[in-house]
């Protein structure tokens, strides 16, 4: 069972360094149809902008780029609560 305050906890540091995009693991509810065989990711600049976007890439290169935000968007919150409420796990 994953421990939702820990996964929140955990994403909110990343916020607060603005270090890193983040990969999440599949969540079913979402990676279906043309997400099937992507890599869902929060974007470096989402992060630096406090935005909760869950895109989607082919490439984990893309993932962990700039270039991300340019990915197609799977689903997007208002706050990281509501992102980890959803279902979502960092990999």
């Amino acid at each position: 069972m994953v421990d939702k305050n820990q996964e929140k906890q955990n994403l909110e540091r990343i916020y607060e360094n603005g270090s890193a995009s983040t990969v999440f693991h599949r969540n079913e509810k979402y990676c279906t149809g043309k997400f099937a065989n992507m890599i869902a990711f929060i974007s470096i600049n989402d992060v630096m902008d406090y935005k909760y976007i869950i895109r989607a890439s082919n490439s984990i290169d893309i993932a962990q780029s700039y270039a991300g935000d340019r990915m197609e968007i799977i689903k997007e919150y208002s706050s990281i609560e509501e992102l980890v409420n959803d279902g979502w796990r960092l990999d």
